[in-house]
């Protein structure tokens, strides 16, 4: 009996200090470059980045409430952390493998024979009763537990990095929605302002008419100008109450209930003299895509060593302990108390090349998981590339368009006075003031990309998830009821 226990144990600690097949994580083939393709400038710098709550930067006391609600509320962002808890049992499924497994059982038989069965032949009524513990314990000579619980390991940090990726895009598009809700305020406050010009432009051209001093022309043409500018105002509420569904979703709430706290006109939030966003490498490190990327590409490596494994023989140990008696009352005896232990070994004999032809399936998925994660590295770095570029080329835009309507401003005061004094036509005023109309629009649109495109900017280099504010939320969302 001692020969047989010292044999197992033996065999256990042999096996279980093998080590584990399958490939080590690929790592990309891409090298990040040591700067960014384009220059920084108006405000962003390559210093470390300081994006944590960057949406603070915006001082935008309104848009801060809404980016935290929505980061608490949003849907997306509790199916997300549901999704992460799912992940956190696979990985204890797969880590229960690591030890044995034992299971209690009991049986109680009854056997009553017919006159014409067993009682013809002198056989008794029988009764069995059977109370016993049973264990296997796999010996992962191979690593195929261990490659699994990797691969559920890795797939619970990915879905983490899916979390924080989703944390990324609900702040950013909270901020995207309530830049173009105030942007509609603009628009709206400037079309109202400028049809307040025309109308005045109109009582001006009807009192010369009334007068006798110019034909119905210009009257014509004034109200035209008031209808036209008129018009554009509905599209634009319209606009501005589509951005305010947007928000309500994005809170995980409905548009009645925050349709009034919205209700007073915003104004557009200014980015910050100067915004830190790193290198581009530290970009690649920071963005959750790229991290949950990586992880996956991480499982299926260690996906592949599960199939790997499974071509070659298993072992295990197993026993059995049961008290058995034909008595009920003799159940608890010593005398019935058996055993029955031992090691055990399967060998995959013939399975038609399945198993051979899993190990390619999982190995060409490990080679499209590192082909996308370098497409994903390369799609990071043109975001963040393209972002940075209109970015600077935004304060340009907007710089020009602000001349513009300075210059546009004194065109109308400029007109209007000299038709006043019969010096220009009726048309030089309805040019200038249209002029007046288009420009202003396209400055307040400029002023609104440009914070657009500041958190644009930020998406694209992963800001808004980091420590310390992210884990306290994401603490705080771990406990929200899912």
């Amino acid at each position: 009996m001692i020969a047989r226990i010292a044999f197992s144990a033996l065999i256990a600690a042999t096996l279980a200090g093998c080590g584990t097949l399958g490939p080590d994580t690929p790592e990309a083939r891409i090298e990040p470059p040591d700067d960014w393709v384009v220059p920084l400038e108006r405000g962003l710098s390559s210093d470390p980045a300081d994006l944590a709550v960057w949406w603070d930067k915006l001082e935008d006391p309104r848009l801060t409430d809404l980016v935290l609600r929505a980061l608490i509320g949003n849907l997306d962002l509790r199916l997300s952390m549901e999704r992460v808890l799912e992940a956190r049992s696979q990985r204890g499924v797969e880590r229960q493998n690591l030890f044995p497994v034992v299971d209690g059982n009991g049986t109680a038989t009854f056997i009553e024979f017919s006159d014409n069965d067993g009682q013809a032949f002198g056989l008794s009524d029988i009764e069995a009763y059977n109370v016993g513990v049973s264990a296997n314990w796999e010996l992962d000579f191979w690593g195929r537990v261990r490659n699994a619980v990797e691969a559920a390991e890795g797939e619970l940090s990915a879905r983490i990095e899916d979390v924080h990726g989703a944390m990324v895009l609900i702040a950013t598009e909270t901020a995207i929605a309530y830049i173009d809700l105030v942007e509609g305020d603009e628009q709206i406050a400037v079309a109202q302002r400028n049809l307040e010009l025309q109308r005045t432009s109109l009582r001006l051209s009807q009192a010369r008419y009334d007068a006798g001093l110019v034909d119905e022309l210009d009257v014509a043409q004034a109200r035209t100008l008031v209808g036209r500018t008129q018009s554009q105002i509905p599209s634009l509420q319209a606009a501005r109450f589509e951005a305010l569904t947007r928000i309500a979703v994005l809170l995980g709430t409905t548009p009645n209930a925050v349709a009034a706290e919205l209700e007073q006109p915003g104004s557009i939030p200014e980015p910050p003299a100067a915004l830190q966003i790193g290198l581009p490498a530290d970009a690649l490190r920071r963005r959750p895509d790229l991290r949950a990327a990586e992880n996956r590409l991480a499982a299926q490596a260690a996906r592949v060593g599960v199939a790997q494994a499974e071509l070659y023989p298993r072992f295990a140990l197993f026993g059995n302990v049961a008290l058995t008696a034909n008595d009920f009352g003799d159940l608890l005896q010593t005398d019935s108390l058996g055993t029955q232990w031992g090691p055990r070994v399967s060998l995959p004999l013939f399975r038609g090349g399945a198993l051979r032809a899993r190990v390619g399936v999982e190995e060409s998925l490990l080679e499209q998981a590192l082909l996308g994660y370098e497409q994903t590295v390369l799609t990071a770095l043109a975001e963040s590339s393209a972002a940075l570029q209109a970015y600077g080329r935004g304060f340009e835009r907007r710089e020009a368009l602000s001349f513009a309507v300075d210059a546009a401003g004194q065109a109308v005061a400029k007109s209007q006075a000299l038709y006043t004094e019969g010096l220009v036509d009726f048309q030089t005023v309805v040019d200038s003031q249209r002029e007046l109309v288009g420009v202003e629009a396209e400055w307040i649109a400029s002023r609104a990309a440009i914070a657009r495109l500041m958190v644009s900017v930020v998406r694209t280099v992963g800001g808004g998830w980091e420590p310390p504010y992210a884990d306290d939320l994401a603490a705080e969302l771990a406990e929200v009821e899912l």
